[in-house]
């Protein structure tokens, strides 16, 4: 069996997100006895060292200019993303053994209005799972703050710029031979024939059988809300509805883990709600040993997946969000209760309400607790790479 080049701008232990979407893939594939050789930056090279890997995994820790604020700003980081893969195709062209590889897979970012290097190594090429942010609700936009409106129309217009005149992501689609995509809208029509739809996150199921334990009927208390504070994760919003519902339950906690752009502005402007715990960023493992005493996940987000929520639905936290991307492919009627969106303040008075249903009917929550974990399983880390084994891999080994 040859090699795989696996192109990983974002590979990363013990997180979620871009960084764990292609940690967990790797190490199912490894598992799985594939020949992989993982290309990714160069920063976390001692995270990664630590780990123990199967001898047929190997890594390429690729360095390239730095971009100063990109863990900032979206479009430091895209520019970023580009230097590194033309220092990762650079790197791929320099390598002795380069012949031994078989095909090449792109899995982040996990971004479909950017290029890859991989379309450029003159190997068969598999794409994705790929895709991106849906566009907020125009209701939900125009009420944001200013500096929020700026920066989802910023993202907006590079996206269309992207899409619309990047030859290099043209090529990178044209020389895919097979795509994956997260959702039926992102198929483009020229490539419908070789695209398939296919969630880009997906979750280890084995470190988390063993901590579960069947919890009695009782209502749910605590609440918790999880990831970057950006707006499009809706962490006011989420605050909001828990101010609704804690107008009728003043017994309710809600507790937000994460920093971002919009941590030190709520985290003041709600500093004295009693039962509102802002615990800041904290390590995944703390995370985990947290949310344990938690009851439920408060995420009424508007990203196009979330890594999070599989980690909620797993442990058996049902999900109360919005109708609404991600969430809405995600979690259904037996693992969660998703609002539709109409503004904010109605909105955040109907997630409230759902709030009081997990709050007030014991059987009601012990019901979705289970729907969560089954929900969960649909989206196994060894489901994801049996599709992408059949649809992706088969033709090339």
């Amino acid at each position: 069996m040859g090699r795989i080049a696996i192109i990983a701008y974002s590979c990363e232990p013990g997180r979620g997100s871009e960084p764990g979407v292609a940690w967990d893939f790797v190490k199912e594939m490894g598992q799985r006895g594939y020949n992989l050789t993982v290309f990714t930056k160069s920063d976390k090279e001692h995270l990664v060292r630590r780990e123990r890997l199967p001898s047929n995994v190997e890594f390429e820790f690729v360095r390239s200019l730095n971009v100063p604020m990109k863990r900032k700003f979206g479009a430091a980081r895209a520019f970023h993303y580009l230097l590194w893969n033309l220092s990762c195709w650079r790197h791929f062209w320099r390598m002795k053994n380069r012949k031994d590889f078989s095909f090449v897979h792109h899995v982040t970012f996990v971004n479909d209005w950017l290029p890859s290097a991989g379309a450029f190594l003159k190997l068969p090429f598999v794409l994705g799972p790929v895709g991106r942010h849906p566009r907020l609700p125009k209701t939900y936009l125009s009420e944001l703050p200013f500096r929020s409106r700026f920066s989802e129309m910023a993202r907006s217009a590079l996206r269309e710029v992207a899409d619309n005149l990047n030859p290099f992501l043209w090529y990178t689609h044209q020389k895919a031979a097979k795509i994956f995509v997260i959702s039926d809208e992102l198929i483009r029509e020229k490539h419908r024939h070789k695209t398939n739809v296919l969630p880009a996150v997906a979750i280890d199921l084995d470190p988390i059988a063993h901590t579960l334990s069947r919890r009695p009927a009782s209502p749910a208390r605590k609440f918790y809300w999880a990831g970057n504070f950006i707006y499009w994760k809706g962490p006011e919003l989420a605050i909001r509805a828990f101010l609704c519902a804690k107008e009728q339950e003043k017994g309710l906690e809600l507790h937000m883990f994460g920093d971002g752009a919009d941590y030190p502005h709520l985290s003041a402007k709600y500093a004295t709600v009693e039962n509102l715990f802002f615990h800041g960023r904290v390590s995944q493992a703390a995370l985990f040993k947290q949310i344990e005493a938690m009851d439920a996940f408060l995420y009424p987000s508007f990203e196009g997946g979330g890594m999070v929520v599989l980690e909620a639905m797993a442990r058996g936290k049902p999900v109360v969000g919005v109708n609404y991307g991600g969430l809405s492919q995600m979690v259904d009627e037996h693992s969660g209760i998703l609002i539709p969106f109409s503004d904010t303040v109605s909105t955040s008075r109907n997630l409230g309400d759902a709030i009081l249903e997990l709050t007030t009917r014991p059987a009601m929550f012990s019901k979705l607790s289970d729907g969560a974990r089954s929900r969960a399983s649909k989206f196994s880390i060894s489901a994801k790479c049996a599709e992408i084994e059949r649809h992706g891999y088969e033709n090339y080994l």
